[in-house]
C-alpha cells in the first residue's frame, strides 16, 4: 500500500513539475537574460578615432544592389516538446504550414485587404521601412509591434482572434501597396499641377462668357496694359503724353461747342439759362393752337418761348421760311424741350 501511495505521489509531483515547466516556457518567463545588455564597457580600451575628410581621391564604392523581396518564415523550426507534452499531458502540434498553406493564408488576408488598412496595433499604414508579418491565422501586423505585444502580454497570442501558437511569415504586400499608392499620388499631383497651369493660361487668353467675369477679365487686361506702359515709359514721357491728351481733349471740346452754336445758336450753359426762364413763366399752353404743351412734342426757342413742334413747323411754312418768333418777332434758334 505504501509503495502504491509513494508511486501516486511521485506521479502527481512529476505531473505538477511538467505543467509548471510548460507554463513557464509558454509565458517566456524562463528565458535567459541577455548578458550583453548588462555588460560594463572596459574603460581601459580606447578606440582611436580618426577624422574623415572627403578629399575626392578615394574611389567611392559602388552601391550594392538590394536583393529582391523574398518572403520567409520566422520560426520555421518546431520548438522542442516540453516535459508535459512528452508525458502526453498536453497535445504537441507538429503540423507546420507548407508553401501552399501560406499561399491560402495570404489569399485570405488579401481578400480582406489587410495591407491597405494598416497595422491593428499601432494604427499606422504599412510602409517600406518596417517589416510586415503575416500570422498563420491570416492577420497582419508590424513585426516590431507584434514582438512588443508578445513581450507585454507574456505569451504568444494573436491580438485579433486570440489564437495561440501561431506561425509568422514576413511578407511585403504592404510595402508594394505603399510604393504604388505613393507613385499614384505623385503622378496625380503633377497632372493636377499641369492642368491647373494650362487652365490659368487659357483663362488669361480667352475671355469668359459670364458678364461679371468678362468685365473683370477686361479690367485685369487693362490694368496689366497700364502697368506695362508705366514701366516702359519714363515719367517725363508720360507727362508729355498726358499733356498732349489734355490739349486734344480741349480742342475737341471747343469744336463741339462751335458745332452746337452753329446748329442751336448757343452753348449748353446758355440753353440751360433759356430753359430756366421758360419754366419761370409757367406757360402751359401753346401760343399758336392754345392747347396744352404736355400733350405733344415741344420746341424751345432761343427767345425762351415754347411751342408745339407741329405748330411751329406750320407757322414756318406759312411765313415762307422766315424764322421770327410768333410772340416777340425776334429771330431764333430752336431746340427740343423736355419739361
Amino acid at each position: 500500500m505504501n509503495s502504491k501511495a509513494n508511486k501516486s505521489q511521485s506521479s502527481m509531483a512529476l505531473a505538477a513539475v511538467a505543467f509548471q515547466d510548460h507554463i513557464l516556457k509558454n509565458m517566456t518567463i524562463g528565458n535567459k537574460v541577455d548578458r550583453k545588455r548588462f555588460t560594463v564597457p572596459n574603460k581601459t580600451k580606447k578606440k582611436k578615432i580618426e577624422a574623415v575628410v572627403d578629399t575626392g581621391l578615394k574611389k567611392k564604392q559602388q552601391a550594392i544592389p538590394k536583393e529582391k523581396e523574398k518572403e520567409y518564415v520566422i520560426d520555421a523550426k518546431p520548438q522542442a516538446p516540453t516535459l508535459a507534452q512528452k508525458l502526453g499531458l498536453i497535445e504537441y502540434e507538429t503540423n507546420y504550414l507548407t508553401e501552399k498553406d501560406w499561399e491560402q493564408v495570404k489569399g485570405k488576408s488579401n481578400e480582406r485587404e489587410d495591407h491597405k488598412q494598416g497595422c491593428p496595433i499601432c494604427k499606422e499604414n504599412f510602409d517600406c521601412e518596417r517589416e510586415q508579418v503575416l500570422l498563420s491565422c491570416s492577420h497582419v501586423f508590424h513585426r516590431q509591434c507584434l514582438t512588443a505585444f508578445e513581450r507585454f502580454s507574456g505569451k504568444q497570442c494573436c491580438p485579433m482572434c486570440r489564437k495561440e501558437k501561431y506561425q509568422k511569415r514576413v511578407i511585403y504586400e504592404g510595402a508594394r501597396y505603399h510604393r504604388h499608392f505613393s507613385a499614384t499620388k505623385i503622378q496625380a499631383t503633377w497632372k493636377m499641377y499641369k492642368v491647373r497651369r494650362w487652365y490659368r493660361k487659357l483663362r488669361e487668353s480667352i475671355p469668359p462668357k459670364d458678364t461679371v467675369l468678362r468685365k473683370k477679365f477686361f479690367e485685369d487686361k487693362l490694368s496689366e496694359l497700364t502697368r506695362n506702359v508705366v514701366n516702359e515709359i519714363d515719367s517725363r514721357a508720360t507727362n508729355s503724353l498726358l499733356n498732349e491728351i489734355d490739349e486734344n481733349l480741349s480742342q475737341s471740346r471747343s469744336i463741339f461747342q462751335q458745332f452746337d452754336r452753329a446748329v442751336y445758336g448757343a452753348t449748353d450753359e446758355e440753353w440751360n439759362i433759356i430753359q430756366v426762364k421758360a419754366l419761370e413763366r409757367k406757360e402751359t399752353d401753346c401760343p399758336i393752337c392754345l392747347t396744352k404743351l404736355c400733350d405733344k412734342k415741344t420746341l424751345l426757342l432761343s427767345c425762351s418761348h415754347v411751342f408745339h413742334f407741329t405748330c411751329l413747323g406750320a407757322f414756318e411754312s406759312f411765313s415762307d421760311g422766315q424764322k421770327n418768333c410768333p410772340v416777340c418777332r425776334s429771330s431764333y434758334k430752336k431746340r427740343p424741350f423736355y419739361n
